[in-house]
């Protein structure tokens, strides 16, 4: 018989009335966790500090974030001091488990994140057992679970599903969030914690519990009212020294990014600390960078490869005589796009350069790079002309057998750039003669400030390489000659433009002379980002060659910047070579340089110029057509993006009408991708199995690397470890 309809609803009133609050419930738990606290550090020995089977899941839900097999309670008392544009929040204790879930899940994370860019699970602080040098001893790691945003240290975002090693002032931001998380250690009571977690003592024992279940509560560090000030007043201070360090700290060194990824500790676990990771390719990945570049270099001296006889194999492989659609990379028409372009880059470079007024609102003054806004006064005479030591647009008048700095003498010229002209000297020592090479800067305020930045860079990646395995141009002395700063480098033989055109006109270089160019490559990368600096010009022009044709040097860091330094400028990258993300006025960061280097290598395999725009609107059609539409979410965050998209993110095509000859906009709302890299890279060849699969390793490459989003876009590591590079014929 079916109960009363009032007798009911009392039932249920009755039933929850008995349920237990929300404070009861979270009581409840912080008491558990204590207790597994207290059990946990109660043996010595090793595997009482593990984690157990119950504590991955939380409130009933099962984790997706699995521990590793070292996971460890830590020994020492850490904390997250927490703080948001100069507001001090209370502290997060972090040594009560061994690991700590962050994210906006209040179900399964330790330590909520409230901005609306975090995932719900987000990341984790991973405590680890690790032996090192020291012996074995519990350290902090973070990993990022592939959130949407990221996860950032140090301000420099981390690779996802990847440990990173964390040290003590470390600082931790997650998504798009100012709030800050600075990782402290409390050196002071890490003792005392360490005794507490082993007395035998029932009483203590007991006061210690019930102190610790009001403590526990979201794990937040509440301090005695009689010293809260003075923590907060430390706090304080302590970000402020942390922050001026950071200005010019390091970025994260890769050699401290543990190399297990998220599958392989959910795997078996590892039986050697010294056993080194294992790729897809079952390839062996040398844990420390230098040796690695010591061997790669190595083996690109023992290689041999015969650059005529491999261009003549390529012709010979077209089974189709019409040639393949596009610029080639040293027809008259881009070689003179690329000189009449390196005038509209330097605009940027002007101290009166609006990025955001239209380029009509310039005048060239027939000077290389030197560039006005129209009603300015006219360009100051140059003072030491008088002298006949420049001529007039600042650059040196060079003789040759002219002596500079009493110890070169000129004996010949190699070229002249926008910022200096550059010629070849001998020096006399100890009656052995050694060429070199010498940039003699313009006399002109602006050029010399460049190079002295450049000379800046060039010193830091030096110190930094000092047994040159990283493949950037070594600066061998300096010195002021005449008022001209002279750079002193070693001599090479010539750039990769050169190279292409003398041995791969109209078909491109050999795949394997591409692969080692491309290793070389991204060892350069590495260590440009390791130093912090963006190279920023990346093009075959800046890439120099030695005799033998097989080892490259990456030179012209007059462009260079610190990844903290980035100004937003629509001409930096030379056009050819410039990634969307320049274009579009977002912030950008290393990518940019992986960009210009991918371009650079389909433009040495094939022979012809990937995206030769004849402006940014040009460039990004191109690219439209390789790769379909720029996604929105894109759009949106350029400050340029009026400029080649409308507000419903349809993009405008400028271009000139065939009939009028005046400049057109074409709105373009569907936009599919016409081109086919892999295709454009085949081309008409007939080519060997060997060969092929190359090929198509190069085009995946090239295809996960020429992404729109630079957060989906390859990085550095990840491409150097790619099967084109890893593997040779």
């Amino acid at each position: 018989m079916p109960r009363p309809e009032r007798q009911e609803t009392n039932t249920r009133k009755k039933k929850y009335e008995h349920s237990p609050s929300d404070d009861e419930r979270k009581s409840s738990r912080n008491h558990k966790n204590f207790k597994h606290s207290e059990t946990s550090h109660s043996d010595d020995d090793d595997n009482a500090h593990r984690k157990q089977s119950s504590s991955s899941s939380r409130n009933g839900i099962k984790s997706l974030y699995k521990e590793p097999s070292e996971a460890r309670v830590p020994e020492q008392r850490w904390r997250l001091s927490v703080s948001k544009e100069g507001e001090d929040f209370p502290p997060y204790r972090i040594y009560r488990q061994s690991k700590y879930i962050f994210g906006r899940d209040k179900d399964q994370c330790d330590i909520r994140l409230h901005h609306a860019s975090c995932s719900n699970i987000h990341a984790v602080l991973q405590y680890r057992l690790r032996t090192d040098s020291h012996g074995r001893h519990i350290y902090p790691y973070l990993i990022d679970l592939d959130s949407s945003h990221g996860t950032y240290l140090n301000r420099r975002r981390i690779d996802a599903n990847r440990f990173y090693k964390l040290e003590e002032n470390d600082v931790i931001q997650f998504g798009e969030s100012s709030k800050e998380f600075i990782l402290l250690l409390d050196t002071d009571s890490s003792n005392k914690h360490s005794n507490d977690s082993k007395r035998s003592n029932q009483h203590k024992h007991h006061d210690n519990k019930a102190k610790s279940s009001d403590e526990d509560e979201n794990d937040i560090d509440i301090p005695d009212e009689e010293n809260e000030e003075e923590i907060i007043r430390r706090q304080r201070l302590r970000r402020e020294q942390l922050k001026q360090k950071l200005i010019e700290k390091e970025p994260v060194d890769e050699s401290s990014v543990d190399s297990d990824a998220m599958q392989a500790q959910q795997s078996t676990p590892t039986t050697s600390e010294a056993t080194p990771p294992i790729n897809n390719t079952n390839k062996i990945i040398n844990v420390d960078d230098d040796e690695q570049a010591a061997f790669l270099n190595h083996c690109i001296e023992q290689e041999r490869i015969d650059f005529e006889k491999c261009a003549q194999d390529k012709r010979n492989a077209n089974i189709d005589s019409e040639p393949m659609p596009g610029n080639d990379a040293n027809s008259p028409s881009i070689t003179n796009q690329l000189r009449n372009e390196e005038l509209e880059r330097r605009k940027a470079v002007t101290n009166n350069y609006d990025m955001f007024a239209d380029d009509a609102d310039y005048v060239d003054t027939n000077s290389p790079g030197a560039w006005r806004r129209r009603g300015n006064s006219k360009e100051s005479e140059n003072p030491h002309l008088i002298d006949n030591w420049d001529d007039s647009e600042g650059y040196y008048r060079v003789h040759i057998g002219e002596i500079l700095n009493n110890r070169f003498e000129v004996f010949g010229f190699t070229g002249q750039g926008v910022f200096s002209n550059v010629v070849r000297a001998r020096e006399e020592t100890g009656g052995k003669s050694t060429e070199v090479a010498i940039k003699i800067i313009r006399n002109n305020e602006l050029m010399n400030k460049t190079g002295w930045k450049e000379l800046e860079y060039l010193r830091k990646l030096n110190e930094n390489d000092t047994e040159d395995r990283y493949h950037c141009l070594r600066l061998l002395h300096h010195f002021t000659h005449r008022h001209h700063l002279c750079l002193v480098f070693e001599p090479l033989s010539m750039n990769l433009r050169e190279v292409l055109k003398k041995y791969g006109k109209d078909v491109g270089l050999s795949i394997k002379a591409v692969r080692s160019y491309a290793q070389q490559l991204m060892l350069a990368l590495k260590h440009l980002k390791k130093c912090n600096i963006l190279h920023a010009d990346i093009k075959p022009d800046n890439i120099l060659v030695n005799e033998t044709k097989l080892y490259l040097k990456l030179c012209d860091f007059g462009s260079a910047s610190y990844g903290s330094d980035c100004e937003i400028t629509p001409y930096l990258v030379s056009r050819f070579y410039r990634a969307p993300e320049i274009i579009l006025g977002m912030k950008y960061d290393f990518a940019i340089d992986l960009w210009s280097v991918a371009v650079t290598i389909y433009e040495l395999y094939t022979g012809r110029v990937m995206f030769p725009g004849k402006s940014n609107n040009d460039m990004i059609k191109l690219m439209m057509d390789l790769k379909g539409k720029v996604p929105n979410r894109i759009i949106r965050k350029g400050l340029l993006k009026d400029k080649h998209f409308d507000r419903d993110c349809n993009f405008l095509y400028h271009e000139i009408d065939k009939v009028t000859e005046r400049d057109k906009i074409t709105t373009v709302t569907n936009i599919n991708a016409t081109r086919h890299l892999l295709s454009l890279l085949v081309g008409h060849q007939r080519l060997p199995d060997d060969q092929m699969k190359k090929v198509v390793q190069l085009h995946d490459l090239l295809d996960k690397i020429l992404v729109f989003d630079p957060q989906k876009r390859l990085n550095i590591k990840q491409a150097f470890e790619h099967q084109f590079i890893q593997e040779r014929q």
